[in-house]
């Protein structure tokens, strides 16, 4: 592990961001078909292993209290005449690394985990039968996967333990744990939308959207649920139309912060309203998670 964390380290350097919590991430790391699980202070403090158990991650996200840890993981890639097949698992731990627990293992990889305010559901990405990306629920205790959207979606989150809001094409959408009450809640126009979030104070929505050819660009938006407007927080160009790269911005445990991918810059931080950007200048892979500080 020590040149696994020399690469993360170096990667450690710029100014000081604005939160009192910590980011974590998925770095990548020296170690063939492997990377880490990983979070840096967001006031500049050092990078420091989430585990040392080695794999290929794909995803993380924290429980709502701190007290646990989810994460999907890509176990065995798979070359035929139909292509690339990934296969992968999802898992939980305790914060310390400990109670590890395999909730589900899939033909098919899995990312965009995050936990239900109770803790009792895990909500997750993955393609179904037909190679579409869909949203997925399974539960933590009993292990039972049910597909919750047909048509596509993609970045779910949570709001309450009831209703996720996810996105699909040029629009964020809300949807039941039952899989009714199916809405548009908020869409921007010749984009692709990512990864939807209510807000702790439940006023407004964060997302993170991008456009394509030949003038690419991304950016982060908050969404007012109460009078239905969207304004702009960032917007940045994307040079020679950055890949398969996705944006995305998730806010921090009270709200009052937002951290999110910059295509030039990688990790950065700002205020809710926008202001006091601040970049970690780390290129994490995978998504971005707020780390709740136990007691805060």
């Amino acid at each position: 592990m020590r040149n696994m964390l020399f690469v993360i380290v170096s990667l450690s350097l710029g100014c000081t961001p604005l939160s009192p919590y910590r980011i974590a991430f998925v770095a990548p790391v020296t170690t063939p078909n492997s990377t880490a699980l990983v979070s840096v202070g967001a006031r500049g403090g050092g990078v420091q292993l989430v585990t040392s158990r080695p794999m290929l991650y794909n995803s993380v996200a924290y429980s709502q209290d701190g007290a646990m840890i989810a994460y999907t993981a890509i176990d065995d890639i798979v070359l035929s005449s139909n292509g690339v097949t990934a296969k992968g698992s999802l898992h939980t731990m305790s914060r310390d690394g400990t109670e590890i627990s395999t909730i589900t293992k899939q033909n098919a990889a899995m990312t965009t985990v995050a936990f239900s305010p109770s803790g009792q559901l895990l909500c997750f990405v993955m393609k179904d039968t037909a190679g579409l990306e869909n949203v997925f629920l399974v539960g933590t205790a009993d292990h039972n996967v049910r597909q919750l959207t047909r048509e596509g979606g993609t970045g779910p989150s949570w709001v309450g333990d009831d209703k996720l809001l996810f996105a699909h094409g040029d629009a964020v959408c809300q949807i039941g744990v039952d899989g009714l009450g199916l809405a548009k809640v908020a869409e921007v126009s010749g984009s692709t939308v990512f990864r939807p979030s209510l807000s702790p104070r439940g006023n407004t929505i964060l997302f993170s959207s991008r456009t394509y050819g030949g003038r690419a660009s991304y950016s982060v938006h908050l969404f007012n649920t109460a009078d239905g407007t969207t304004r702009s927080l960032v917007t940045e160009d994307v040079l020679f139309d950055g890949g398969q790269w996705q944006p995305e911005a998730v806010w921090s445990p009270t709200g009052d912060e937002i951290a999110f991918l910059s295509y030039r810059s990688g990790i950065n931080t700002i205020l809710g309203d926008g202001s006091n950007r601040a970049s970690l200048r780390i290129r994490g892979s995978g998504m971005v998670s707020f780390v709740p500080a136990i007691g805060h």
